[in-house]
């Protein structure tokens, strides 16, 4: 990325579209504070990102993408990994309904069932609604997606656009699909 120059505001989405390999992924690794800028700076409201602790990150900024983790333990785990202030159980077991994790919920044995390291006993489909389902789940001020529509049906896909829409967040997400 050279000479980028980025301002949003209030709870806009902003999609991120270009080849592969032209620094999209890398543009919302920054935004989140997970790298660097080799030069000038990221801020949230004036604050830069760099500067912020894993606490506030978290309560500030929720990122998803394609390598973001799903660890073995619980359902609830894997839903609501780093969401900073946590969320309860009905909260978070709605939000898994919205995103089309109902089916998941009943075949684990709801939110203390058992997910596999990398969320290995969910489809690929049910692993990125998992995964929207825990950036969602936050109250953020920038919600980044990094191809959230990947491994999505037709019917997620639709699903996806209205959940981001009605989230309050300013969004930036990463896509192929104009």
């Amino acid at each position: 990325l050279h000479a980028v120059s980025l301002a949003v505001g209030g709870d806009e989405i902003v999609a991120i579209v270009g080849p592969n390999g032209a620094g999209k992924s890398t543009l919302l690794a920054l935004a989140a504070g997970l790298e660097g800028p080799a030069s000038g700076r990221v801020a949230i409201a004036s604050r830069d990102v760099g500067g912020l602790g894993a606490r506030e990150r978290a309560e500030r900024i929720a990122f998803a993408g394609p390598r973001s983790p799903i660890l073995k333990g619980t359902l609830r785990r894997a839903l609501t990994m780093g969401c900073a202030p946590p969320p309860n159980d009905a909260e978070i077991a709605a939000m898994a309904e919205r995103a089309g994790l109902g089916a998941v919920l009943a075949r684990l044995g709801g939110l203390d069932g058992k997910v596999r390291e990398g969320g290995r006993n969910l489809s690929a489909g049910e692993a990125r609604r998992t995964l929207l389902v825990r950036a969602l789940l936050g109250q953020v001020e920038l919600l980044l997606l990094d191809e959230p529509d990947d491994a999505l049906d037709p019917a997620g896909n639709a699903l996806l656009a209205e959940l981001v829409r009605a989230h309050p967040a300013t969004t930036l997400v990463v896509t192929h699909d104009l």
